[in-house]
């Protein structure tokens, strides 16, 4: 039985970039595909870095020729949340030269994590334009989405693996074992498998609402995206990461009412209502199927984790920061106690507690400390020596503290603005269209990021990297819809 995971338009001519002059080498395409697949696969396993920038290195290559075969994207408005992200670069190297509070690191962070962010962002522009003005291949995609669902993939293969070694005695390489404390090199943190799965989980959801809307259900590849959607949530489960799961079952509760809300739209603007039916009830079936996989993995989450019941009760104390200052000493003092007479959850307490004093620290220093990394940690220890706190557990807030309002706004002007393209090409274009279904894949990732941005401690370099890789990569799909639209 053969997979179908995209259904381009028939007429291949309709979605190559212009004339033969314009083209871009389909080989080009493949290897930045493949650059991705790897890149993505790879990127949050520590020891990694070697292959991870050189995959950054070959894929920002191709990219420039992408990039000037297709110049007139530099002066078009699609280029405004580039352009942003250029002013961004600028205004971390502003405050490196004039507002910097500790110079040494901040040079040392312009030459690593701003210096991969310049890649990065080539990369992810040329690779976005490429894709969807190049001649259409189902491989693409296919190479694309393994390369994102790996990452889940990979961790439940250790797993599996690890148990397997505890039953039967074997040896497992350092390399291949899952550390749950920070005694190996290989020891990964939480948030590291949060920021990769979560976009991968969207991305599977995301395929699934642009299947069903076509009317696409008994089909290979939608089995294929509930066994990844399973791989995902298993990995969080497992994994017993809180954010993964709770994020999960926002964008899965989402799914639901878009995928209905679509349908019930659908026979309102019909005549044909025993087709609307049938359709109907087959979506319901696909949804009943979500809800089969995630529900027993949630339910049993929220059972081993007792820290969810006591969440409004902790939520209490911590909002009590200028009476109550045990959140300065990450424990080493105690914990206060709740309502309930136990004490305080140090997962709920502590994240609560450092987002209120985080957010009083940016309305204290709003041009940034100028550290994309641990500026709260700073800020804090010149504002209280004896405290030992280092993020906020808020991305958003950490990034905020470190690069300033101005930076912060940047990124979210960037940010917001392919957001908007993403979703108005989605409705635009017709449903079966390329560029449409790249746009409705994408913004679902840009959801999961904002999402797990929230209240996940991600300031930092891997994860600002991807960041940026996804907002130049939306900035590239939605131009390469314009150029089109006008070549017609």
């Amino acid at each position: 039985m053969n997979i179908r995971l995209i259904n381009p338009t028939d007429d291949d001519s309709d979605l190559i970039s212009g004339n033969s002059k314009k083209i871009i080498p389909i080989w080009m395409v493949w290897t930045q595909c493949a650059c991705f697949a790897v890149l993505y696969s790879i990127w949050n396993y520590p020891l990694t870095n070697f292959l991870s920038d050189l995959c950054l290195v070959v894929g920002a290559l191709l990219s420039v020729y992408n990039l000037y075969l297709n110049r007139s994207f530099f002066k078009s408005k699609e280029a405004i949340p580039f352009w942003l992200l250029i002013i961004l670069l600028g205004w971390i190297v502003f405050h490196l030269l004039f507002l910097s509070n500790n110079f040494p690191l901040q040079l040392r962070e312009l030459t690593t994590i701003w210096r991969r962010v310049v890649i990065a962002i080539i990369f992810a522009l040329g690779f976005g334009i490429a894709l969807v003005n190049s001649a259409p291949k189902k491989g693409f995609w296919i190479l694309f989405y393994v390369g994102m669902q790996l990452p889940a993939l990979i961790f439940l293969g250790k797993y599996m693996l690890n148990s397997f070694a505890l039953q039967y005695g074997w040896v497992v390489p350092d390399y291949l074992q899952i550390y749950t404390s920070r005694t190996s090199v290989f020891y990964m943190y939480k948030t590291d498998y949060v920021s990769f799965c979560l976009p991968a989980l969207a991305l599977s959801l995301a395929q699934l609402k642009i299947n069903l809307d076509q009317g696409r259900v008994f089909i290979t590849a939608n089995l294929v995206y509930l066994l990844a959607l399973l791989a995902v949530l298993a990995t969080f489960f497992l994994g017993n990461i809180k954010n993964g799961i709770a994020y999960s079952a926002i964008l899965i509760v989402v799914f639901i009412i878009l995928v209905l809300n679509s349908q019930s739209n659908m026979a309102a603007s019909t005549r044909f209502k025993a087709a609307t039916l049938k359709l109907l009830l087959l979506k319901l079936l696909v949804i009943l199927m979500v809800v089969a996989i995630s529900a027993p993995i949630v339910i049993r989450h929220i059972e081993q984790n007792p820290s969810w019941k006591l969440l409004f009760a902790d939520s209490k104390v911590a909002a009590q920061v200028d009476q109550i200052d045990a959140w300065k000493y990450w424990g080493q003092k105690g914990y206060p106690l709740n309502e309930y007479g136990t004490p305080v959850s140090p997962t709920n307490y502590e994240r609560l507690a450092w987002g209120i004093v985080g957010l009083r620290l940016v309305g204290e220093n709003p041009l940034g400390y100028g550290l994309a990394e641990d500026s709260y940690g700073y800020i804090t220890k010149a504002k209280w020596p004896d405290s030992k706190m280092t993020q906020t557990h808020s991305g958003w807030l950490d990034l905020t503290l470190g690069i300033g309002i101005p930076g912060i706004g940047l990124i979210f002007g960037a940010l917001g603005l392919v957001m908007y393209q993403t979703i108005k090409d989605s409705y635009k274009n017709s449903a079966r269209s390329l560029q449409a279904i790249w746009s409705s894949r994408l913004v679902w990732v840009l959801w999961a990021l904002l999402l797990l941005w929230c209240t996940s401690e991600i300031s930092l370099k891997l994860h600002i990297i991807a960041l940026m890789f996804w907002i130049s990569f939306g900035a590239g799909i939605g131009w390469a819809s314009t150029s089109r639209e006008t070549r017609k």
